[in-house]
């Protein structure tokens, strides 16, 4: 046993590990490593540290003291050097028994988000897989994907190489780095063969340049053996299609480009334009602070889309749409040629769809590719609250499961609807907010309204009609967002009393000008007009600076169901809409 005084180790400060190291790790033929503050499984407890990269860590178990040098090369990534384990426990002295030809092993983050690849594109390439002979005949490929994190490589059997197949396999980029003048990428590949970490993690020596370039690859998922880009264990000779990569030659109507991040009524995907406006990506969203602009949340790209050319304008009804060719990679790292169709519903509300894919681009905006695609209603992401058309009261009823509630649109904020529902299991009050609302064909009236609580600020798409049997407010399935229940049936209320004025007592005197926009009216807008809003600003904002006593506003009385609540709000809406159409029609 080493001796006391050996154990009273004293270091330059504090010895603990960064921030950014701490979590699991995962290690070639070790598995899952932690790293707390001051601890590494299996190596042992942090005593002292040299101010730099040396660490000098003391094995509780075996009883002595081992050096690590811990060098960062990415924030998914470490690698280090360890000595042996010996009585010693001066830092300087154990961590000089490390020698150059000391192993260097290799560390990978578990939980690590994937990263943008450093080269993009669709490119051929011949690889050896092991052996001295380049397989050239059949080529393989690597495509890109709509994630710039991923790509898929294609490999072909070739009859001169052993343990040659055609298989694919899907690549996810997770750290890159440079070192002595030679660029590194370290990722992990998966596929119907890969089963164990060992087999997925990879390690690549990389020079890439324009028209193409070299890599090597590890035979593990270690980076040990990586001579050059020209040398090791499989070496990819990769070639740069430059045909198969379109590029842009237009640019998206104003009223999207103008805008750079827009979001789904149901606050589940993100359209991000570019500066160019010539391009934009699709991400579906795992974090709900994604409302936040510019805030790095978690997301996946599901498609990349490309302007190459642009369509005469359609006409249906009072309604201009305007259609783009485009070039659009997958989430399946699939490209094809699609067209996109945008119609303006009302000031910064666009309707978006893209075709199905074709391979012959002068096919792509035929009629036929558009059955069945799914329509995406879209809002500015940062979207503020708008008034609520037709400020009042009203009662409803549920076609189906004899519920009945009551409506209050702009009685507590302009912008605003307080509803309260009355049904057999219960009653409940949420409040929700209107974004938009417009009109189509004079006899149809949507509205766009969440909850004023929701963190993604999910709102649900609803329309207002006039039928047989009386006025009807219904969730719009058309509309791309989820269709609203309540009770477990589908929106379908009866509206059944005339307007009521709010009373004094109840009204918050928000100044909200109740402008005659856009909006207001429900005017179908033409596609190239500019983003900019035209009228009166009808944004919300505190009539009570300073901190000053508010009027007590209605709160939830029970926990509901989210999409409940936004159904009810959208009839209220839906009912204003109505009403302001009926008054207009009266006075002509």
């Amino acid at each position: 046993m080493m001796p006391r005084d050996r154990r009273n180790t004293k270091s330059k400060g504090q010895c603990s590990f960064p921030q950014s190291w701490r979590g699991k790790w995962f290690q070639n033929g070790v598995g899952e490593i932690e790293v707390s503050n001051v601890n590494i499984t299996n190596h042992g407890h942090c005593v002292s540290h040299d101010g730099n990269n040396k660490y000098l860590l003391l094995n509780r178990v075996k009883l002595c003291y081992q050096c690590l040098v811990l060098t960062s090369k990415h924030h998914n990534l470490l690698q280090y050097k360890q000595s042996y384990c010996v009585n010693t426990d001066t830092i300087q002295e154990v961590c000089d028994m490390i020698t150059g030809d000391f192993p260097l092993y290799t560390m990978i983050k578990v939980s690590g988000s994937p990263i943008p690849c450093p080269f993009q594109g669709h490119f051929e390439f011949y690889y050896t897989n092991g052996s001295e002979n380049l397989c050239s005949n059949p080529v393989s490929s690597i495509n890109a994907c709509a994630d710039t994190s991923r790509f898929n490589f294609h490999y072909k059997k070739c009859p001169l190489i052993s343990n040659t197949n055609d298989k694919v396999q899907s690549f996810q980029c997770l750290a890159t780095w440079d070192s002595g003048g030679d660029s590194y990428l370290y990722g992990r590949f998966t596929g119907p063969q890969l089963t164990t970490r060992e087999s997925q993690y990879r390690c690549f020596m990389y020079s890439v340049y324009s028209s193409g370039g070299t890599m090597s690859m590890t035979a593990d998922a270690t980076c040990q053996g990586l001579q050059s880009p020209s040398l090791g264990n499989n070496v990819f000779k990769l070639y740069h299609k430059v045909d198969k990569w379109p590029q842009a030659r237009c640019v998206f109507p104003d009223i999207f480009g103008s805008v750079s991040e827009w979001r789904d009524v149901n606050s589940r995907q993100k359209f991000m334009v570019n500066k160019r406006a010539d391009g934009f990506k699709v991400t579906e969203i795992l974090d709900p602070d994604f409302v936040i602009k510019d805030k790095d949340v978690r997301a996946e790209t599901k498609l990349k889309v490309t302007c190459i050319g642009e369509v005469d304008s359609a006409s249906a009804g009072q309604t201009k749409v305007k259609e783009i060719l485009t070039y659009v990679t997958d989430d399946h790292c699939e490209s094809s040629y699609r067209c996109v169709r945008f119609t303006l519903r009302t000031n910064k509300v666009v309707e978006l769809q893209i075709s199905h894919p074709t391979d012959q681009v002068e096919y792509s905006c035929r009629s036929s590719l558009f059955q069945g695609v799914k329509k995406h209603v879209l809002l500015p992401l940062d979207a503020p609250p708008k008034a609520c058309p037709m400020k009042g009261i009203y009662n409803y009823a549920h076609r189906r499961n004899g519920c009945t509630g009551r409506l209050e649109i702009g009685c507590s904020r302009d912008s605003e609807i307080v509803v309260d529902t009355k049904c057999a299991g219960g009653e409940k009050a949420d409040i929700l907010q209107c974004y938009a609302n417009w009109t189509e064909a004079s006899d149809r009236f949507y509205v766009i309204a969440g909850l004023v609580d929701d963190l993604r600020k999910a709102a649900d798409c609803l329309v207002y009609r006039v039928t047989a049997n009386g006025h009807e407010l219904e969730a719009d399935t058309d509309c791309g967002s989820d269709r609203v229940h309540l009770m477990g049936h589908p929106v379908e209320f009866l509206i059944k009393s005339p307007i009521k004025s709010c009373s004094a007592s109840t009204t918050r005197q928000v100044p909200v000008i109740p402008a005659q926009s856009q909006e207001s009216h429900g005017q179908t807008g033409t596609i190239g007009m500019s983003g900019s809003d035209n009228g009166p600003s009808s944004s919300v904002f505190d009539p009570h600076p300073g901190g000053g006593k508010k009027p007590t506003r209605i709160i939830n009385a029970h926990s509901g169901n989210a999409a409940t609540r936004a159904a009810c709000a959208g009839v209220v809406l839906y009912v204003g809409a109505f009403l302001s159409f009926l008054a207009h029609a009266i006075q002509r």
